[in-house]
């Protein structure tokens, strides 16, 4: 009988393969940015449908294929007793803890067919030897029903319609059988806006951009060295400068060429925008940073937090200082 092995993007594969690992096994990437768009409240056919569908939008691409590929990871999950081992290859940060979730959670009564294992890595898999990768099997964690229903548990409370149920999850006592999830819901919420009407991604796009980096670029690299552990590729992130520069009341000046998926078309116009100099942050923006302007209340805002609609100029908000969800 083969393995099956699920795994968080093409790049992992390669040193995978090189490592030995993948050699008699199925492989199963699962490609989706869940801390981005809606995560509905929605039988299993319409969550990938929402899912599909930002996911066109998001990258501008044909909505049929994705939807395709994303029924061709249920079906990969559909019959766990044609395989020997199921091994789940995930990260620490919030992007894969949100895939193992969701990975979890469509497993569900299945774990009873095939033993399932999640190598839980503390670093990125992406950048690992393929030496440094074979020793990561040290790291794997059998799944049993405990982790299923934590799943589960965890799962429903981000699909609802408002952060509640996670501000609650976060703050209970309880150990978790998953080392890195609680920890990675922690940031989630922080990635709702602040008293200041900005999140944390956004915080340090601005800081970063104060102390000299002055390039989208530059920047990129200063978040994901700063917010440990990193989560956010680059498309994600550019989506936010984006975001903070084409706004009713800029909160960051000097981003000339715009965004745009079509910039992964052509390596030339990629290099263009990402060594594009001359950001700044804007007197509001400083005001931002100051607490003396609310972002949310000037702009509005228009974005999915999990199941939670974030719409108009009152929202959820997070203060991660006092880890406390309130109404602005």
């Amino acid at each position: 009988m083969t393995r099956l092995i699920i795994t968080n993007g093409d790049a992992t594969v390669p040193i995978m393969e090189a490592a030995g690992l993948t050699q008699g096994a199925r492989l199963c990437i699962w490609r989706d940015i869940l801390h981005e768009g809606p995560l509905p409240d929605v039988d299993r056919a319409g969550f990938l449908d929402a899912r599909a569908a930002f996911l066109a939008a998001r990258m501008g691409l044909p909505e049929a294929p994705l939807r395709a590929s994303l029924e061709s990871r249920e079906e990969m999950l559909g019959d766990l007793d044609r395989y020997s081992q199921v091994e789940i290859w995930l990260e620490h940060d919030l992007y894969d803890q949100l895939q193992l979730l969701e990975i979890l959670s469509v497993i569900g009564d299945g774990i009873r067919s095939a033993p399932v294992a999640h190598v839980a890595a503390p670093e990125h898999l992406g950048l690992m030897t393929p030496d440094r990768m074979k020793a990561m099997t040290h790291h794997a964690i059998r799944m049993d029903q405990t982790h299923i229903d934590l799943a589960r548990r965890v799962f429903a409370a981000l699909t609802a319609e408002t952060p509640e149920s996670v501000a609650a999850l976060v703050g209970e006592e309880d150990h978790w059988p998953l080392p890195f999830l609680k920890d990675a819901l922690r940031r989630f919420l922080d990635e709702l806006p602040d008293a200041t009407g900005i999140n944390r991604t956004e915080r340090l796009a601005l800081y970063g951009i104060k102390a000299g980096h002055g390039t989208p670029g530059r920047l990129f690299a200063f978040v994901n060295e700063t917010d440990d552990p990193a989560f956010l590729g680059d498309t994600s992130f550019f989506e936010v400068l984006e975001g903070l520069a084409r706004c009713a009341a800029p909160l960051v000046a000097g981003l000339d060429i715009p965004f745009s998926n079509a910039l992964f078309e052509d390596d030339d116009s990629y290099r263009a925008f990402v060594r594009q100099a001359g950001l700044a942050v804007t007197p509001f923006g400083q005001s931002v940073l100051d607490g003396t302007a609310d972002a949310v209340a000037e702009n509005g805002i228009a974005r999915w937090w999990g199941g939670t609609k974030l719409t108009g100029h009152e929202c959820w908000r997070f203060d991660a200082a006092t880890d406390r969800l309130f109404r602005a």
